[in-house]
């Protein structure tokens, strides 16, 4: 019964680190380094408070991973308190029950099993773990870019509130290169997890109009992940966090005073509403502005529409419909 649920060691202040070494709570933070990079075998146990199977085989399972004396762990997740995990590791019922080793799933179940049939499942566990023999590496950087492409999805979709997915984004941003990890195709992959995280924490400060931490966090994109220097998503995230910086302060009511005085703006104003457009996401009429500009105020503002054009092309991606007939009118005008 619930009594018996809360028969493990009580956590220690500080919620999801809570338990001990051979049985304890993780969340975002903690997931990557206690169940992906841990040298034995981990039982994740997937559970929640409503849900009374999960109170049954908690301790049965407790007792199970206890009796292998350290040649296995149990890591618990309440998927009400980390939602974000839950769904990155694509639980669909509860109890969900996953044997992780070195970063790869080796077995899982879904409901109450009898104590005998989870003593079995435990006992293979430790045997996966010894037939590998410390020899297979497994591999913990497939799982971190799985967990990273399934953020970067949640957060695009906003299917999970931005403020889920950003601390699993930033544990991933911080991934450490295991030890036994030393050819370069593995580290740039590596790196290439931690510069996209940085990417979507940006995205996401970008979308809560904190543009202070989305500036620095492209400082640190640059500085620090050179290589992905042409990566289209990261190129696309420093782009738009310039657009930010750079759309000035001009309030809707007063872009539509622009827009409807449009025939007779003068270079100045029409500059001012191509940035303002951008930072509205009214991309079309952004980039119509843009080009007059170029075509009727060349010598004056012909750099700075330019400029702002090709910002806003990466911004969109170069296969994007707009990116392909902005760039070819553009390249006509700048031709003649």
């Amino acid at each position: 019964g619930p009594t018996a649920a809360r028969s493990r060691p009580a956590a220690p202040a500080g919620g999801a680190g809570g338990g001990d070494a051979l049985v304890f709570d993780v969340d975002e933070r903690t997931f990557q380094q206690k169940v992906m990079q841990s040298d034995v075998p981990v039982i994740v146990d997937l559970h929640a408070e409503w849900c009374g199977p999960c109170k049954t085989l908690g301790p049965i399972l407790e007792k199970a991973v206890r009796a292998q004396g350290g040649k296995v762990k149990m890591a618990k997740i309440d998927t009400d308190k980390v939602p974000t995990l839950a769904q990155a590791l694509q639980v669909k019922s509860l109890p969900t029950v996953m044997a992780v080793f070195r970063g790869q799933l080796v077995e899982q179940f879904v409901g109450s099993q009898p104590a005998d049939v989870v003593e079995q499942f435990v006992q293979r566990t430790v045997q996966a773990g010894s037939d590998a023999g410390g020899n297979n590496a497994g591999d913990p950087i497939a799982n971190a870019e799985k967990l990273l492409e399934q953020a970067l999805a949640a957060l695009e979709d906003g299917s999970v509130p931005a403020d889920q997915v950003v601390p699993l984004l930033k544990q991933l941003a911080d991934l450490k290169a295991p030890a036994e990890i030393k050819e370069k195709d593995q580290l740039s992959r590596i790196a290439k997890v931690r510069g996209h995280a940085y990417a979507g924490l940006a995205r996401s400060a970008l979308a809560a109009g904190d543009l202070d931490s989305a500036t620095a966090l492209a400082d640190t994109l640059r500085a620090d992940f050179k290589d992905l220097a042409s990566d289209p998503s990261i190129v696309s995230v420093l782009a738009s966090i310039k657009l930010a910086k750079n759309k000035g302060d001009v309030d809707p009511g007063e872009i539509e005073g622009l827009v409807a005085r449009r025939d007779s703006l003068g270079a100045d104003e029409r500059l001012t509403l191509a940035k303002a457009l951008v930072g509205e996401a009214r991309y079309e009429e952004a980039v119509e502005e843009a080009l007059l500009l170029i075509k009727k105020e060349r010598k004056t503002h012909g750099d700075a529409a330019k400029d702002l054009l090709l910002e806003l092309f990466e911004v969109l991606g170069p296969s994007h419909e707009l990116t392909l007939r902005g760039r070819r009118r553009m390249t006509s005008l700048l031709l003649v």
